[in-house]
């Protein structure tokens, strides 16, 4: 949703893949820049890109070396708005050790996606009897991948 949007705003639009070393990841960053291109085909947007950001290097910095001064960041709920206000506030510090000036945009999510988070999809998807629910909440390129990757075919595991 929130590529969608950005593709009709801007028009060019890089989409970072990165890396939180607090998060328990399901699947390797190519994998998940696979599901991206996957998307990002699907959905025929054109002026979107895809880059993988490096563990050391920050979003000003990466920003400032693919000469982007607008971040945009979705919002499921008001602890997403708490927490994006908190990461915009740091960047702005960041932009000032960088010289390098960015707005924030936020999008937020459709009502229908609000409550849903990457971890309640991979608890959909890791369980063999609600794994099928996942496609209500990605797009039908990202879950048909998901399903390859899990090993799912026609509602059966893979032996």
């Amino acid at each position: 949703h929130i590529i969608k949007q950005a593709s009709k705003t801007f028009n060019s639009v890089i989409v970072i893949i990165a890396t939180n070393p607090n998060k328990k990841y399901e699947f390797s960053i190519e994998h998940r820049k696979q599901m991206v291109f996957d998307a990002i085909l699907e959905y025929k947007l054109s002026n979107a890109a895809i880059e993988i950001l490096d563990d050391t290097e920050l979003t000003v910095e990466f920003a400032e070396s693919h000469h982007a001064n607008i971040l945009v960041r979705g919002i499921r709920n008001s602890s997403d708005l708490e927490y994006e206000q908190d990461l915009m506030m740091l960047n702005h510090d960041v932009e000032d050790m960088c010289n390098h000036q960015m707005q924030t945009y936020f999008v937020l999510a459709p009502k229908t996606l609000s409550s849903i988070s990457s971890t309640m999809v991979r608890n959909l998807l890791n369980n063999k009897k609600t794994y099928q629910l996942v496609s209500k909440y990605v797009p039908n390129s990202v879950y048909t991948r998901l399903i390859q990757l899990k090993g799912y075919y026609h509602g059966l595991q893979k032996c």
